[in-house]
């Protein structure tokens, strides 16, 4: 989870993202994480390129080609902003399985694990050779660590 790192562009920055130049420019900058570009980055994000299951890659190929999906993917980089959500994690009141992939190269472990380190009853699960995507490159261990942390049998904090 991106709790900690997770807030778009930062605020000294963000009234040039509003500027007339900026609207123009920031989908055209967005359409480079499309076609190939795109694709790298979508298998940069798994530990194992060879997993990337072909439905994820053929709906990363039919998404950029939606009618303005660089515009709508602009709105969102520039909608983007820092959150409380790290101060809040102590209010959890249920138990949190918080799984993540030994080698995610978007969000390092020791985020996730600094997330399961503030909730108040969580286990937390590094899959081994697993990236970012972890239910979709490494499914069998992440289902066994949700079934592991609903009948109790989870290692870790508690």
């Amino acid at each position: 989870p991106a709790v900690y790192r997770g807030g778009g562009a930062p605020a000294a920055s963000r009234w040039l993202l509003a500027t007339p130049q900026f609207e123009r420019i920031g989908p055209l900058l967005m359409r480079q994480l499309g076609g190939p570009r795109g694709e790298s980055l979508l298998r940069a994000a798994y530990a194992d390129p060879d997993r990337l299951p072909p439905e994820v890659l053929e709906a990363s190929r039919a998404a950029v080609n939606v009618d303005a999906w660089d515009v709508a993917l602009w709105e969102l980089v520039k909608a983007s902003r820092a959150t409380d959500v790290g101060e809040r994690l102590g209010n959890v009141q249920v138990p949190v399985q918080v799984v993540t992939g030994a080698a995610d190269p978007v969000v390092p472990p020791e985020e996730s694990r600094r997330v399961a380190d503030a909730l108040p009853d969580a286990t937390w699960t590094a899959i081994p050779d697993c990236g970012h995507a972890p239910h979709e490159a490494c499914p069998e261990p992440v289902l066994a660590a949700v079934r592991a942390a609903l009948d109790g049998t989870a290692p870790g904090p508690r």
